[in-house]
């Protein structure tokens, strides 16, 4: 009877339109049974909630700063099946959170404290949730085979999709494991990198949220910090991944020591009539390769800064 049992659930799992995938995040092949048809269809179901409970900005100069960030992020993350939605919230709290589907959702009091590289850094880590797939993951493991499935074909009651809701909710806005939290950071550090914002932007953040925390006592602190690891703890991860990123790189830069035609000063300068011309801000004709006025290591022109001391490159 045992066996019988087993071969039908093997069966059920062979025809039931599962799906082996990539996850950077764990770099293992998962199956996962919520397609990412579903998961959209899931994550707006619960956006309409979001949207209906919360007072959204209208602010143009928010909402573009968001979007502009946002698609640059989405543009080089590992999960370009998604149609990325960016939603930005009335709320003086310093929080983001985001969906399955790829809805993410940023506070005015976040927006209003954070520069550029460290917004980067939370839309980063917020998408580094959705692309490891870490809220449909807790889903499965929290519904059961049955139910999932149902979700999966859209046959669900309308009770098992409240319940799916309720789990996906809770889960984001209190906060998800310690080892999902350092997988989102690892990709956010990538991601970051790729779209070429300074990843160290995700260490400064933190030290404004703590500060917030200090400021409004436990009863306000983000949901960054709600979960383990320790900030601390966090940080020199970050910092960990920050060297990893770059070392790979540098194995892949065909260049990896400054020639003397292409180190330039930063200071050096030439002149045209009345005007002086920085070379820093000038990319010489020919040169493809910047350097760090601090350490002087030299990376390739698309780079603006340096991974290491977080300095601006210069030609």
């Amino acid at each position: 009877m045992k066996k019988h049992l087993i071969f039908l659930n093997i069966l059920l799992l062979l025809t039931c339109g599962c799906a082996t995938v990539y996850n950077p995040a764990t770099q293992r092949q998962e199956v996962v049974f919520i397609d990412t048809k579903s998961e959209v269809a899931l994550g707006k179901m619960i956006n309409g909630g979001v949207t209906k409970d919360h007072k959204l900005s209208k602010d143009p100069q928010f909402n573009q700063r968001v979007k502009a960030i946002g698609e640059k992020i989405a543009a080089v993350c590992d999960r370009k099946d998604l149609q990325y939605e960016f939603y930005v919230i009335e709320d003086k709290e310093l929080n983001a959170l985001s969906l399955p589907g790829g809805f993410v959702y940023i506070n005015t009091g976040l927006l209003k404290k954070a520069d550029d590289d460290e917004l980067a850094g939370v839309m980063a880590h917020e998408i580094g949730h959705v692309v490891a797939r870490h809220a449909v993951k807790q889903l499965q493991a929290a519904l059961g085979f049955n139910i999932v499935m149902a979700i999966a074909f859209n046959k669900s009651s309308a009770v098992q999709a409240y319940q799916a809701v309720n789990i996906v909710y809770n889960l984001v806005s209190l906060g998800y494991s310690r080892e999902d939290e350092r997988q989102a950071d690892k990709l956010a550090v990538m991601y970051t990198y790729k779209a070429k914002y300074n990843p160290r932007g995700m260490i400064t953040i933190f030290a404004k949220l703590k500060e917030e925390e200090k400021e409004n006592g436990t009863t306000n602190i983000p949901v960054f910090l709600r979960s383990h690891p320790a900030v601390e703890e966090r940080i020199k991860n970050i910092e960990r991944e920050i060297k990893e990123v770059e070392h790979l790189k540098a194995k892949d830069s065909p260049a990896n020591v400054s020639h003397p035609s292409q180190t330039v000063s930063s200071s050096s300068s030439v002149v045209s009539g009345k005007d002086t011309v920085t070379k820093a801000n000038i990319a010489p004709e020919g040169i493809t390769r910047k350097m760090c006025p601090r350490c002087k290591r030299v990376f390739p022109a698309t780079d603006n800064f340096c991974p290491f001391d977080g300095a601006n490159l210069v030609y």
